[in-house]
């Protein structure tokens, strides 16, 4: 009888340390995680539309870069073994159409994953019921060879060097699971807030964690278990493409016609409860669409260690004001508000906008003049809105994000009077000019956009905003995909450097 009682408590212990797992906790549960973290640290980072640097806390973070690496357990381990049980049964006596560990094959390990990166105003649980569908899958796609890398999480927050590619071998594939989220699944502001350590395809009892988005459809930004990631869904559905690394065998297999598609069995499960059986799904070959997964604060930037500003006409490096600061090169291709064009159509040329024109190619602007006199909120209002560059066949966008000089001095439009001035270096010596500039623009208390770009050719001329300051700017280039962006250059000069593989 006490024996019996023993094993009872130790069970009875066991299945409420799981409960406490389960709740809203954090990274920690009374002191107690499931990995080792790191300790807390204070960074600098520059948010979107903001010229100061923001002091900021990493805490909770993981110590190591895996879920493999760092896992810790309690001294008794009677959640495992409450665990070990039920998993135990339910793949016995206690049977159903599927054992736990098909669904759970580390439930703990699953549980501290979804708890790492939880915000404020998250949703814990997503569900997927018979009549309500917090997540679905809109297609799979798989990626083999070398693709362009780079963290989605500033260098303020993530300082460890990410080689520039990633190479798959010749066994494995980058599966990219388009997931479509409901905006029931979402929390406050209609921000559904999750990591990829919330979001796993589960096969033959492995689990295998997201490694990053492919947010653009063309650039693999990597992200930690426990990053931080948003996507906003306001007026309709909205789109996460989720990558894997995968062993071919494990979760892909050949289908009658040669192609690709998912093995019996697979699913993917997000945020515990969401499940979306994968079985025989089609597989197809090359890039999603491009889908609205946000970092903090969408434009996020490092100022850790801010770049030199580029010095003003007639003014020598580094002496006075400049005409940018802060520089970031990545590939990307979204505007920072949509703009309503009133036409569904997917080719337009010479379409008119109040202050401007545009084209579209492909539901994208192959060309766009903007003026902003117009706010962004009544810009992206009404059912037709495209947020999207275009870019002709094996090139890419890339964008060179940076902000105006914060010193009252400066002329905060010198970058748009010389934007022909400015270039992007490649390794082999070549030179890419630029094919326009956006630029968000404060003037009162609107928020207005200005944009110039030609897919096909030069930059055409951005127009000032008579009273407006232009906080975030970014200068445009259509660049051949596989070429490797060096450097930012003005005027014949360097400014600032890169190792960019452009995809």
């Amino acid at each position: 009888g006490a024996a019996m009682g023993v094993v009872a408590g130790v069970f009875s212990v066991g299945t409420l340390t799981i409960a406490a797992q389960m709740l809203p906790f954090g990274p920690t549960v009374a002191g107690y995680s499931r990995y080792e973290l790191a300790p807390d640290r204070e960074i600098s980072i520059k948010l979107m539309g903001v010229t100061q640097l923001k002091a900021a806390t990493v805490s909770g973070e993981l110590r190591n870069a895996t879920l493999e690496e760092g896992r810790t357990g309690l001294l008794l381990p009677v959640d495992d073994w409450a665990l070990g049980l039920a998993e135990h049964v339910s793949a016995g006596s206690l049977a159903g159409d599927r054992s736990i560990d098909s669904v759970h094959p580390d439930w703990l390990t699953e549980l501290a994953a979804n708890r790492m990166a939880l915000q404020p105003g998250a949703r814990i649980v997503a569900r997927n019921t018979g009549s309500h569908q917090d997540i679905a899958v809109a297609g799979l796609y798989v990626i083999g060879g070398t693709v362009g890398q780079q963290w989605a999480q500033p260098a303020a927050v993530r300082t460890e060097k990410l080689p520039a590619t990633l190479a798959t071998t010749a066994s494995q594939s980058l599966l990219v699971v388009r997931m479509k989220v409901d905006v029931q699944a979402t929390g406050e502001s209609d921000i559904f807030r999750f990591s990829p350590g919330g979001v796993r395809v589960v096969v033959d009892g492995k689990e295998i964690f997201a490694i990053g988005t492919l947010s653009d459809g063309t650039a693999l930004l990597r992200s930690r278990a426990d990053d931080p990631l948003f996507v906003e869904v306001k007026g309709g559905d909205a789109f996460a493409n989720m990558v894997f690394l995968v062993d071919n065998g494990e979760v892909l297999e050949k289908n009658a016609g040669g192609g690709l598609k998912v093995r019996a069995g697979a699913l993917l499960a997000v945020k515990r409860r969401a499940l979306v059986d994968l079985s025989g799904m089609e597989v197809a070959s090359g890039r999603p669409p491009a889908d609205q997964v946000m970092i903090k604060g969408e434009q996020q930037r490092a100022a850790a260690s801010p770049s030199q500003a580029v010095p003003m006409p007639g003014q020598a490096p580094g002496g006075g004001s400049g005409v940018l600061s802060n520089i970031v090169i990545a590939v990307g291709n979204r505007l920072p508000s949509a703009i309503n064009v009133g036409t569904p159509d997917a080719s337009v040329s010479g379409g008119r906008l109040k202050g401007g024109t545009f084209s579209l190619t492909d539901r994208r602007f192959s060309r766009l003049q903007l003026d902003g006199v117009e706010s962004v909120e009544m810009m992206r209002s009404g059912e037709y809105t495209v947020d999207e560059l275009y870019a002709p066949a094996n090139h890419t966008v890339v964008m060179v994000s940076a902000i105006a000089p914060p010193e009252a001095s400066a002329d905060k439009w010198a970058w748009a009077d010389t934007l022909g001035q400015f270039a992007l270096g490649t390794d082999d010596g070549r030179t890419i000019a630029p094919n326009g500039a956006v630029a968000v623009v404060r003037a009162g208390a609107s928020r207005r956009m200005v944009v110039a770009y030609n897919a096909d050719g030069a930059a055409p001329g951005i127009s000032r905003v008579e009273g407006g300051i232009p906080t975030d700017v970014s200068l445009l280039f259509v660049a051949p995909a596989q070429s490797r962006v060096t450097r930012l250059m003005y005027r014949g000069q360097a400014i600032q450097t890169a190792q960019l593989l452009v995809p």
